[in-house]
């Protein structure tokens, strides 16, 4: 083999959806994922919840404001340098937590939860972006299960920090060791330098033999924000837009129950197991979505309903643990107690449900085939809902911090959504075979000049070369 054969074939690896998959997992292993590991700790960490809750609703407003504006730049500059940005949000917020369980520093953790919410806005639609329309249909629950899986693999080892670092921490009054901050946050600074490993869709080698058209359109801004106000007529989105909005709403719930009721080793601990629960129903659901067992009608109907008896499951068991702990107060609760079993066990084996939601949902929208230019706004707008949902449950979790309150508000809004996706589901869900990103005349009124253009002479075409 030649040294050119050798280089042409790190090029083909390095232009893979399979690499790309990877790199958005680590970037996101570095963002979210190390978040996650820190909220898992319960309240972030803190010793009170209410400095949490207030900063992470702070936090969600600023996503839900920001991330359309980051779809139509994603639209404009290209998924690479939003996702750059986006990768420098983190290490803000962990710092401010930092700050604020070493001095009690309330200013910077609200400052830092803002500025974090605006770069976060900047990743969020860019990861949503690369997961929704690089993959084809056959990996596409590979691809979401490389990305979840990694973003996990990132929360174990950040949860085996955390853990090792409070495992002598028995009292339910105290704050995680400040050594996991900075351990955790020098993490999240490696977030923008990954990002540059991306490739932007034009330029991806897939394995189909196609290559994507590019998302970066020369359309004006007023053009790309008109773009986006069409999305919410698109019939697709519609039906899961209520998901959208309360699929992460109980959240405050999981962090503030660890708070309140358990020491600091078993929120360490509850930071570790959580994300190997995850990283396994990440892989899981992986297996199952690209099986070519059924069709995808079926498939998207039988697992829709699995996913609802999975969240059944855990809102009753939420809702009758908490009220059991209301009418039986426990001082802590530690693992050698014997409510322990009672208490955690059934809760983290739980986080299933929550996760398998995510990546169904995932998975359900990339089936539609957008076009690279609608992927970017309708990822802002997925991102934007998620945040508003989350940025709400915080803000009641702060105003109104009765736990079974807010679980039960959880519970009852999730299954007010769960209808109006099922109608979606069994109405628009077939099994009609499409090309990539050029599925009806319908998507061709929402793009306008240069799009409509290609998209009635689009065809499918080999591989450029790289």
């Amino acid at each position: 083999m030649t040294s050119q054969d050798t280089k042409t074939k790190l090029k083909v690896f390095y232009r893979s959806v399979a690499f790309q998959a990877v790199i958005i997992g680590l970037i996101s292993f570095t963002q979210p994922g190390i978040r996650g590991a820190i909220g898992f700790l319960g309240a972030g960490g803190l010793a009170k919840p209410s400095t949490s809750n207030v900063s992470n609703a702070l936090m969600f407003a600023m996503m839900a404001a920001f991330a359309p504006f980051f779809s139509i730049l994603t639209n404009k500059a290209g998924v690479k340098p939003v996702a750059f940005v986006g990768g420098m949000g983190g290490v803000f917020v962990s710092s401010a937590l930092y700050e604020n369980s070493r001095s009690g520093n309330q200013w910077y953790i609200y400052l830092g939860s803002i500025i974090s919410g605006i770069f976060t806005a900047a990743f969020w639609t860019s990861e949503a972006t690369v997961c929704i329309l690089y993959p084809d249909d056959r990996t596409r629950g590979l691809f979401i299960g490389i990305w979840q899986g990694i973003s996990k693999v990132g929360g174990v080892i950040a949860g085996a920090i955390a853990f090792s670092l409070n495992l002598k921490g028995t009292s339910a009054k105290e704050a995680v060791s400040l050594n996991t901050y900075i351990v955790l946050f020098s993490i999240q600074c490696l977030g923008p330098f990954l990002a540059l490993l991306l490739s932007n869709p034009e330029k991806l080698h897939r394995k189909d033999g196609r290559t994507l058209r590019t998302n970066i359109t020369q359309e004006s801004l007023k053009q790309r924000f008109q773009a986006f106000s069409k999305i919410f007529k698109r019939k697709e989105i519609l039906f899961l837009t209520p998901l959208f909005l309360v699929t992460t709403f109980w959240k405050p719930f999981e962090s503030n129950y660890m708070a309140k009721h358990f020491t600091v080793r078993v929120r360490g601990l509850n930071s570790l197991l959580t994300s190997i629960v995850q990283l396994l129903t990440d892989v899981g659901m992986a297996v199952f979505l690209d099986n070519k067992w059924t069709s995808k009608k079926i498939k998207a109907r039988y697992t829709w309903i699995g996913v609802n008896i999975l969240m059944v499951a855990f809102f009753v068991y939420s809702i009758y643990i908490q009220y059991w702990l209301d009418h039986n107060p426990q001082p802590r609760i530690d693992w050698n107690d014997a409510a322990f079993r009672k208490t955690y066990i059934p809760m983290v084996v739980f986080i299933i449900s929550g996760e398998a939601c995510f990546n169904w949902l995932y998975w359900i929208i990339g089936y539609f085939h957008f076009s690279p230019a609608e992927v970017s706004l309708i990822s802002g707008f997925i991102r934007s809902t998620e945040a508003l949902g989350q940025t709400i449950s915080y803000a009641i979790a702060y105003t109104h911090p009765n736990l079974l309150m807010n679980v039960s508000l959880s519970a009852g809004l999730y299954f007010a959504a769960a209808p109006f996706v099922t109608y979606g589901i069994w109405k628009y869900v077939d099994n009609e075979e499409v090309q990539d990103y050029y599925n009806s005349d319908s998507e061709l009124q929402l793009e306008s000049g240069e799009f409509q253009d290609e998209r009635k002479n689009a065809e499918s075409i080999s591989v450029a070369s790289i």
